[in-house]
This record gives C-alpha cells, structure tokens and sequence, in this order.
C-alpha cells in the first residue's frame, strides 16, 4: 500500500501543477511526501537476507520471517514506481522461482497456508509489474512463463476469472473479469513490448 499512496502523491502534485493550482506549497508537500514514502519503502522494506522487500518493515514479524506478498513486490519492482534499484530487482526475480512461483502463476502469499480468496491463490492482474521487470532485465523466458501460465488459466477456467487456485490452475467464483483480461492484456503491454 505504501507503494501506491506514494505514487498517488506524486500523481496529486503533477495533477495540480498541470491544473494551474495556485498553492506551490502544497504542491511541494505532496511531492515531498511522494520522494519520503518511496525513501522509507527502499530503507524499511528491503531484507538483504531473503533478497527481495518484506510485506511489513524492519522489527516486524513479516521483515524477520521474509513474508513475500505478490502485490507489493510487484509494485516494488515496476519501473513506473522507481522503487527497487537493477541489483534489488535481478535478487527478486531469482528469488521468485523458489518463493512465490507456480505453476499457474505467482502465489499471492506463499507464507500462508490456509486457503481463500487471497491465501493459495493467483491474481492474475497482479504479475505486470513482473513481466516488465523480467523485460527490463532481458528474461524473456520468465516473460513467456508468465503469458503461459495465464493463457493456459483461461482455457482451462473458459473466462478470466479473479481469483486462480495457485495449486489446480481452477477458478470459484467470479467469472468474466474485465479488470483480469486487463491485467492479461498489461502481461502483453509491460512484458512484451516493455
């Protein structure tokens, strides 16, 4: 979350700017908070030890015990976000196969083990950042894993659907998700065509 309030300063400064906004310093304060958020994430996320961002700070339980959460290490390593340096995102994306990967798709919170509607399951839309990671970086096997994994969820579930059970590659429930055909099409968009 902290990833996307951060962007969201950002974006609020340069939206106000553009809108002719009269307060510069309000302004700068957005923008300042921004560049803070994203120093505190680089600072309090990063565990050298596991090699990727934790799904909670240094002193945490999740910082101590390496917890990977799928959407924020995702946000952490999209280069829109300007968060993981090239050294922090190459120790991710080697550390994805063993942590979170598999074989249909990236496990959400591969630390949990009880199983729900985000424990044991695939979120499609949450892998562009992964695949333009893997781009940037010039892994076009993991690029072509991940268009796979999602191509063969589809056939198999007839639809895109929210939710993947990370272990069977079947869906529950919510069928004919747009914002998932979306994420599929930002797999293409991000990975692809960088």
């Amino acid at each position: 979350t902290e990833s996307y309030f951060m962007k969201a300063y950002e974006a609020t400064a340069a939206i106000a700017k553009v809108i002719g906004f009269s307060e510069k310093e309000t302004i700068k304060k957005w923008r300042r908070r921004g560049q803070d958020l994203r120093q505190s994430i680089r600072e309090q996320y990063w565990n050298s030890d596991y090699g990727y961002f934790t799904s909670g700070p240094k002193g945490s339980e999740a910082f101590e015990k390496g917890f990977w959460e799928t959407s924020g290490e995702e946000s952490v390593i999209w280069r829109k976000f300007h968060i993981a340096s090239e050294k922090q995102r190459s120790s991710i994306l080697e550390r994805l196969e063993d942590t979170a990967m598999t074989a249909y798709g990236i496990k959400l919170f591969p630390y949990r083990k009880e199983k729900n509607h985000f424990c044991g399951s695939v979120w499609g839309v949450w892998q562009a950042g992964f695949a333009s990671a893997a781009s940037a970086s010039g892994d076009v096997v993991l690029v072509k894993k991940l268009l796979a994994q999602q191509m063969r969820a589809c056939l198999i579930n007839k639809t895109f659907y929210e939710v993947i059970d990370a272990d069977t590659g079947k869906a529950w429930r919510w069928p004919g998700q747009l914002w998932n055909s979306a994420g599929f099409i930002s797999l293409i968009i991000y990975g692809v065509f960088g």
